[in-house]
């Protein structure tokens, strides 16, 4: 903050601390409207302070414990064997997984859960005033309420998974935990659905971390997860599944009162982000939610120029603060146009036609659409409709945020 303690303050201080009889230093940064520095989110680098703990420690021999954004411990490590600390503190991947130092001590890195700096279920929980949890880890916060061994099942069932989400795979690793006999089939390619495809925006790539950990420990599990395979009648035949588990999230929704939504140049930002579509180098972004303005992001960082519009009087309102703080400082960097309190009237071959704050025409190759998604629930409710035993999760249940996802998949592995 401005007029704050610098570096070189806290060296002139230390020695002084020192002499008094301290037993080590524990060097971190930021108050609270620097929030960022305290509990830093995925737009801040790895081991970001090491620098400082090295600079403390040339000015005492005390130990020197460095902490901020260490979700690995291999960079921990390579910042101890730098000589830069003498011990790391791990805050929040704690949270994300307990077992961090075991797993580590045995090398199973395949086997971590590492977290992604979202700030959700942590510090997101805590500012409003409910108890603290992790998004990826369903038993943080809830030890005794859900013990660490699954319950086995007295009857073991044969369960299908549709759907390579976040829910789908948090469903299939519980419910085999539990004993279940389970398959997952996937009709894309890659498994973690609309999770995987927010990995793609600037500084959201370790979400795909998570996916192949669900991934691996299906692994470890023996459950088959079957690729590029879409379910159909006959193959539930086939399979004959005591139940289903439909996990097959959500669809983009294309507001079709707007004149032109269905033209050839609208795509949405799931297209995208999927690389299923290439964008002009001028390009309208419609819905400025967290996931609109993480495609303005990407596409401002690969050199388009970006209008962000949105019908509100701000943008990421569904994002935590400090991940948000990081959205709107790389939007700023990137040059990203956004418009406010603004809608759209219109959209033609070649603009936008906009009014409210902004009254006007903007110029526009490609216009893509991010106003929310509406569950997938056709496959769930004919197969009901047959007298199958059908479960509904995640987005497909209701359209939220990954913590619902995976909880919803963890109690429903538990309960069958």
């Amino acid at each position: 903050m401005t007029g704050g303690r610098t570096i070189e303050d806290t060296k002139a201080i230390v020695p002084y601390l020192d002499k008094a009889g301290i037993s080590y230093v524990h060097v971190s940064a930021g108050v609270y409207r620097s929030f960022d520095a305290v509990i830093p989110s995925m737009y801040t680098p790895h081991a970001w302070i090491a620098d400082l703990a090295a600079s403390v420690k040339q000015v005492t021999n005390l130990p020197i414990i460095t902490v901020g954004r260490y979700s690995d411990p291999r960079i921990a490590e390579e910042v101890l064997e730098s000589g830069k600390a003498d011990i790391v503190a791990f805050g929040r991947q704690s949270l994300a997984d307990p077992d961090t130092p075991n797993k580590a001590r045995e090398g199973r890195f395949d086997d971590l859960k590492t977290c992604l700096g979202c700030n959700h279920g942590c510090v997101g929980n805590l500012m409003q005033n409910i108890p603290g949890s992790c998004v990826l880890n369903p038993r943080t916060g809830n030890e005794f309420q859900y013990s660490e061994q699954a319950p086995k099942a007295k009857q073991p069932k044969n369960v299908m998974v549709v759907g390579a989400g976040p829910a789908g795979l948090s469903a299939a690793i519980s419910a085999a935990q539990c004993g279940h006999k389970v398959s997952v089939f996937e009709k894309n390619r890659w498994a973690g659905g609309q999770f995987r495809l927010g990995a793609v925006p600037p500084a959201k790539g370790e979400m795909v971390n998570f996916i192949n950990w669900q991934l691996n420990e299906l692994k470890k599990l023996d459950v088959p997860v079957n690729f590029e395979t879409e379910v159909n009648e006959a193959l539930v035949e086939k399979e004959n599944p005591e139940v289903i588990i439909a996990a097959t999230g959500a669809t983009p929704i294309i507001p079709k009162k707007i004149k032109g939504s269905d033209g050839s140049n609208v795509v949405t930002s799931l297209d995208v982000l999927s690389g299923k579509a290439n964008t002009g180098a001028n390009v309208v972004v419609i819905g400025g939610g967290s996931v609109g303005a993480e495609t303005a992001n990407h596409l401002a960082s690969n050199l388009r120029c970006v209008t962000l519009v949105e019908m509100l009087d701000d943008i990421a309102m569904d994002e935590q603060i400090v991940p948000r703080w990081g959205l709107l400082a790389d939007l700023k960097k990137n040059e990203v146009k956004i418009l406010t309190s603004t809608t759209v009237k219109e959209i033609r071959e070649n603009s936008v036609v906009l009014s409210g704050a902004f009254e006007g025409e903007v110029k526009a190759d490609t216009i893509v659409i991010s106003v929310g998604s509406l569950p997938n629930t056709a496959f769930a409710d004919a197969l009901k409709a047959k007298g199958r035993d059908v479960r509904i999760i995640g987005d497909a249940g209701k359209v939220g945020l990954v913590a619902k996802a995976i909880m919803d998949g963890f109690l429903l592995g538990r309960a069958l």
